[in-house]
């Protein structure tokens, strides 16, 4: 694969280091803040796909960007949920390609399904009272993390639409750790994630790279995780 990599932070160059060791995919352009306007014009690198993990502030424009320009992306910059139904709408309609994901760990999205049968099966004791906290780095710019989002939704498909409070904790060592607790006044039960580093968020990204780049459609990273 031909790949344009949006956002050179931490994760940027997680990726780059992953796909060095890989030696089959080549990174033909490096996107920061200071030349984000060159997204405009991406058929002249011949990239395959784009790997974004940029900001917040800029990622709806480049949601856009990609799919005007029938480019396949995988986004991981979170903090734009929000407006997922719009982005869904025009992707579809101008059948585009997009892979989105709070998280793209495949130990996170194991535990998102862990999660969601623990819920399943807590939602017929109403004496327990679901919460969530999630931790991560100071530099973190959005809160609720959208893995603890995410986990929320699972969570809420069997417990009848409750709101799931959430914590947010900003630490300055935490890379990731998310929370699921179930407490009542006799015992807690907690489910927890911890990521000890940032390498299998950037395996899972070009994972979810080489699966874009032949599908068509708006796609979240749980939508490939089946076939992993």
């Amino acid at each position: 694969m031909n790949i344009v990599l949006a956002g050179y932070g931490k994760m940027g160059k997680m990726i780059e280091a992953a796909l060095q060791r890989e030696h089959q995919h080549n990174i033909v352009f490096r996107i920061n803040s200071s030349n984000n306007d060159l997204l405009h014009n991406l058929s002249d690198y011949r990239a395959d796909v784009v790997i974004d993990f940029s900001k917040p502030d800029v990622i709806e424009e480049n949601i856009r960007l990609y799919i005007q320009q029938q480019i396949p992306a995988v986004i991981g910059t979170t903090g734009w949920y929000h407006r997922l139904e719009k982005w869904k709408a025009l992707c579809e309609k101008e059948q585009g390609s997009i892979l989105w994901g709070s998280n793209f760990s495949i130990g996170v999205n194991l535990y998102f399904r862990i999660g969601q049968y623990a819920a399943s099966l807590l939602k017929h004791y109403p004496e327990y009272q679901v919460s969530i906290t999630e931790t991560h780095h100071k530099n973190k710019l959005d809160a609720p993390s959208g893995t603890a989002l995410m986990l929320s939704q699972f969570v809420r498909t069997d417990q009848q639409g409750t709101e799931v409070p959430i914590q947010s904790i900003r630490d300055e060592d935490s890379i990731g750790r998310h929370e699921l607790h179930y407490q009542s006044t006799c015992d807690q039960i907690t489910l927890i994630h911890n990521a000890t580093n940032r390498e299998g968020f950037a395996l899972g990204s070009i994972r979810a790279a080489s699966w874009i780049i032949h599908h068509k459609g708006f796609h979240n990273f749980a939508d490939i995780f089946e076939q992993l």
